[in-house]
């Protein structure tokens, strides 16, 4: 049985049964209320036995039927049974059950009987609340509970469809003063007259009846909430995964109707000025997501409105009943169907920043509070997202900036963890000393330094970070992944947290390396010049002695006979006397004291001419190779000494290669520029001749290396070398306005470069 929802004055006339019913219905009533006060108070009543035994049956039977209804868990079973106890228990012949929401005015059937009497299916019927429905809301808000008549042509048989003349008594299925919904109840099938006393008891079923479906639907509700806000934070725990800002806000539409069951959504930002939305993502007419970014647009009604309640601090949803549902294409609303619409606010601390739309235009579904209550959580949810996301891309950029200038700064940077490991180094730390950032992070930095540099980390700049929190200008040794040693300048500053204790330390290394070598060579040259001074002093007064010595024995060799026993002696003093000469003046050509005669020399013919005598020096073992450019430009020296410093550099060559080997004399005009000046300090920029004397011989060590041009330094044994011979070499090149270097590695052999200037 269906109920019409159009109200209609009953064609029953209601003179037929008015008194008597009233009279029935106070009776019960009044008998309804003795009764109840004879359980409490069994005192004998003058009330008719039938009556009251009929009563209280009635009673049993409303109270059977409630109890049955509540151990039922499944809603539609509920309903079904809901029915078909009145019948059972009240011998009701035909009765329905609708669910009323007064505040949508929406009326639900859920099941009926038809003229057979059996139960039927009535859940696809909905339809408006009719006028006399929103009379037993007012009456039940005034606490007034009674059943009525309703027109007699509203009931049908379900089957046929046809009209079926007669009565309809409706009941309403209340709970706290609120209407839940009505129970419609007639005799269609027996034609009998309506009966007050059963009347009652249907009224008293709809009370219980409403009692028990407002417990269900409180249940039914926190179920609901539970599971919705379960679903919620599912969908935010996806969310707080997703770093692309697009497919953030293109999963939390999608999220909206996957797990909070929602038709249509979509989202829109609120520009930084508040007069303009951007849309992202929203869904069509099919449910599907669609793309609507675009450019912005400007604020219609809806988000007006909204601004207005988040400004009054009313942060919940802005609901309009009647809104052109539709979504943004190409810069631009496009309107379908009109429908109900919500915007949620999606608030960063206090301030409206973006909103979700969500409306039922596919369906046209009413509006589910319960839902709307979780979206509104899910909202919040995102505001806290997004508002975080702003923190961390701005934490993030900063940090990025921060990464940057460490990682680009054209100095080594390492950071330090409280246990001396390095956990981030920067490039050129890495280009620096030749290795990978997966080869150097988790390593302690000590393992990189020399034993004499680890100890001063820990003895200084340990006790300098605990006691000050910086320790700067600390010369260190490092070692580099091909094994060679770098000296560095470190200055480190510790970090530290909120109860002062270090948690790391950032610090700047600088490379000295070619610093102390030129400080080193600097070092060298001033000794040298310092003993140059000193033994040009000392040969030039002792060149004097010398001369007295040599003109008297010149004098005694003359003056005595050739059988004189004295001229051996006297011979022998010139002899030793001319030898110290030499001695003299090699001393006199390295402090540069010696006169010398420069002409305009090409080095090419002085090297041909030397060639031809030093296979007589050096012996047949070892084999001379020329390497000689052509056409360069003459340079300015003494020939002799040229050829001095050729014949010293082959000796030197020869006492290298006692097994043999191979002496090779180059020449080649150059250009020295900046870039060269800034690694050789002491040279000026410009054209110069290279001559290049290079043999294959042992090679010398680093500190051999270093002392090779001191005079009297030498590494031959006693009585086979002055340590004059590369010292006088220097002296000629200097002198010469020239400069010359030496490169050697023990096993690989030694290259002397001089550079003259054309």
């Amino acid at each position: 049985m269906c109920v019409r929802t159009e109200y209609r004055p009953s064609r029953v006339s209601m003179a037929e049964h008015p008194d008597d019913l009233a009279k029935e219905n106070e009776a019960l009533r009044a008998e309804i209320a003795r009764l109840q006060n004879a359980t409490r108070d069994p005192s004998p009543s003058a009330s008719s036995p039938a009556l009251q035994l009929s009563i209280l049956k009635g009673l049993r039977s409303v109270l059977d039927a409630a109890d049955e209804l509540l151990g039922l868990s499944d809603w539609d079973h509920f309903c079904r049974r809901a029915v078909e106890l009145p019948r059972e228990q009240l011998g009701i012949e035909r009765i329905a059950l609708a669910l009323v929401d007064p505040d949508t005015s929406t009326v639900r059937h859920t099941f009926g009987t038809d003229l057979q009497g059996r139960t039927t299916d009535e859940r696809h019927f909905t339809c408006t609340m009719p006028a006399w429905c929103m009379d037993v809301v007012r009456e039940l808000s005034m606490g007034r509970v009674r059943w009525r008549f309703v027109d007699r042509s509203l009931l049908a048989d379900e089957g046929s469809r046809e009209e079926v003349q007669g009565w309809v008594a409706a009941s309403p299925v209340h709970a706290g003063g609120r209407l839940l919904g009505m129970l419609f109840n007639d005799h269609a099938i027996s034609k009998r007259a309506p009966d007050a006393v059963t009347q009652e008891f249907v009224l008293l079923y709809g009370s219980l009846l409403g009692n028990i479906i407002r417990r269900r639907q409180a249940q039914e509700a926190e179920r609901k909430t539970a599971e919705g806000l379960r679903a919620t934070l599912e969908a935010a725990d996806e969310l707080i995964g997703i770093t692309d800002r697009d497919l953030f806000f293109k999963r939390a539409v999608e999220l909206a109707r996957e797990r909070l069951g929602l038709e249509r959504v979509g989202i829109a930002l609120l520009t930084e000025d508040g007069e303009r939305i951007r849309p992202t993502f929203g869904t069509d007419m099919q449910g599907r997501t669609l793309d609507e970014r675009g450019d912005s647009l400007p604020l219609d009604d809806a988000w007006r409105k909204l601004k207005e309640r988040v400004a009054a601090g009313q942060s919940r949803w802005v609901h309009l009943a009647d809104y052109p549902a539709g979504y943004f294409k190409d810069n631009r609303r496009v309107e379908l169907v009109r429908s109900w619409l919500v915007m949620t606010p999606i608030c960063a601390e206090g301030r409206l920043i973006a909103a979700m739309s969500n409306d039922a235009a596919i369906t046209q579904r009413p509006l589910d509070e319960t839902q709307q209550d979780l979206v509104a959580v899910y909202c919040s949810l995102l505001g806290n997202m997004l508002r975080r996301r702003s923190a961390e891309e701005a934490l993030w950029s900063t940090e990025q900036r921060h990464r940057q200038l460490y990682n680009q700064a054209p100095v080594m940077m390492h950071t330090l963890d409280r246990e001396g490991r390095l956990v981030m180094v920067n490039d050129y730390w890495l280009s620096a000393l030749g290795y990978t950032r997966e080869e150097v992070l988790g390593r302690r930095l000590r393992e990189f330094l020399t034993a004499e540099s680890r100890r001063l980390m820990e003895d200084t700049v340990t006790m300098d970070l605990a006691r000050t929190g910086e320790s700067r200008g600390i010369e260190l040794r490092i070692f580099r992944k091909d094994g060679q040693v770098m000296d560095v300048l470190l200055s480190e500053t510790a970090e530290r947290n909120a109860e002062g204790k270090r948690v790391r330390s950032l610090a700047v290394l600088t490379d000295i390396t070619e610093r102390k070598r030129l400080e080193e060579h600097f070092r060298q040259v001033q000794k040298i010049e310092a003993v140059g001074k000193l033994a040009g002093g000392v040969a030039h007064d002792f060149n004097n002695l010398l001369m007295v010595i040599l003109g008297n024995a010149e004098f005694l060799l003359e003056r005595l006979d050739r059988n004189d026993k004295l001229r051996e002696s006297a011979a022998e003093i010139k002899a030793t006397g001319e030898r110290a000469a030499a001695l003299t003046r090699q001393l006199l050509a390295f402090s540069r004291r010696q006169m010398l005669r420069p002409e305009t020399l090409d080095i090419n013919q002085v090297v041909t001419d030397v060639h031809k005598l030093l296979h007589r020096l050096i012996g047949e073992d070892i084999s001379v190779l020329l390497s000689l450019e052509t056409q360069i430009k003459p340079v300015l020296a003494d020939r002799s000494q040229i050829e001095q410093v050729l014949m010293n550099l082959a000796v030197n060559a020869r006492d290298a290669m006692p097994q043999g080997g191979k002496l090779i004399i180059e020449t080649a005009e150059v250009e020295l520029d900046d870039s060269y000046t800034r690694t050789h300090p002491v040279v000026v920029p410009g054209r110069y001749v290279r001559l290049c004397v290079s043999d294959t011989g042992a090679g010398m060590p680093p500190e051999v290396k270093e002392r090779i041009f001191e005079p009297f330094y030498t590494t031959k044994e006693k009585g086979k070398g002055t340590g004059l011979g590369l010292a006088t070499v220097y002296g000629v090149v200097k002198q010469s306005g020239g400069f010359i270097w030496v490169y050697s590695e023990m096993g690989m052999g030694t290259t002397f470069k001089i550079y003259l200037p054309v």
